[in-house]
């Protein structure tokens, strides 16, 4: 069963405003108040009242192949067989309901059905025989149900760079490029739509501890350029920035004796990059303004690792 409300304003009444002293704002009272109804009616009437309610089986999940891909499944949890909302497949050959998610960046529903393409494809030619001849949404519903195809699994992925993603039923026809998939026919849901949360991203960093020992050095002679490397891993495609504490490090306290490093990016001390998985990074260092003077030299300093 699906419960909704809609508001709806009686015709035999009228609202009688009269405009009271203004307030703070430059604006009367009495129609701030008017404006609040007005607000409350259009958000109950937008109540997800659609024939169909869908909810996921199983929280969002990293895809192999192609980096950044995850994978959705959801079913149908109720439905509104008594609906007589038009059935958008009516009488359309190929047409089924099928699940799919669409991006909240892309501004809701304005994209292009034909840039929508998606894994619920799974006895496509089945569902889409069963709406064929149904003219309301009960109807449609009915026949599924009866068929024993209402409540399939319905798989979709979207790709992490998306952003919010959206899970719902849209008009769709089987792909015949990618057999399996389908293409949506329309950007109208006939289902309510419900949020896909993303786990948060998760990266590390490898080697902890990092050590550049140049050993025993001629008084006068050039320091060699040491490199060693760390291995940062992220489990979803991510942009990170690595970056030296101090931009260089400092040496027995005296600012004229530094250690300098290279993190890919010159010797500035940072670098930005995208990792999917895990990424080696080549760490240089040489040292400036050491040699001219005997003695023991030291210092030490953090890499920060950030990202979102």
């Amino acid at each position: 069963m699906i419960i909704c409300s809609k508001i709806k304003f009686p015709k035999n009444k009228r609202a009688v405003i009269s405009f009271s002293p203004k307030d703070k704002t430059g604006i009367p009272r009495s129609y701030l108040s008017f404006l609040f109804i007005i607000s409350i009616g259009l958000f109950a009437t937008s109540a997800m009242c659609e024939p169909i309610h869908v909810r996921l089986t199983s929280p969002p999940k990293r895809g192999g192949g192609l980096g950044g891909v995850w994978n959705i499944h959801a079913v149908v949890a109720n439905a509104d067989f008594s609906s007589t909302e038009p059935n958008p497949c009516f009488h359309k050959q190929g047409c089924f309901f099928a699940g799919s998610n669409y991006p909240k960046s892309w501004g809701g529903f304005g994209f292009n059905p034909k840039d929508i393409m998606n894994t619920d494809g799974v006895s496509a030619y089945p569902r889409g025989d069963a709406v064929y001849n149904q003219e309301t949404m009960g109807g449609a519903l009915t026949a599924l149900r009866d068929a024993g195809l209402l409540y399939v699994d319905m798989p979709s992925n979207f790709v992490i760079t998306y952003g919010m993603v959206v899970f719902c039923m849209f008009p769709a026809r089987p792909s015949y490029a990618l057999p399996g998939w389908s293409t949506l026919l329309s950007t109208t849901p006939v289902s309510d739509c419900t949020d896909v949360m993303v786990p948060p991203t998760n990266c590390s960093i490898t080697s902890p501890d990092i050590e550049f020992n140049w050993g025993a050095m001629p008084m006068g002679s050039t320091p060699p350029i040491l490199e060693k490397s760390v291995t940062m891993h992220c489990d979803a495609p991510t942009d990170i920035q690595l970056a030296v504490s101090g931009e260089s490090i400092v040496l027995n306290g005296d600012s004229r004796m530094r250690a300098l490093i290279d993190l890919g990016n010159g010797w500035t001390g940072q670098n930005n990059f995208s990792v999917d998985g895990y990424k080696r990074v080549p760490i240089k260092a040489k040292l400036k303004g050491v040699g001219q003077e005997a003695g023991a030299f030291s210092g030490s300093t953090v890499i920060v690792m950030g990202y979102q």
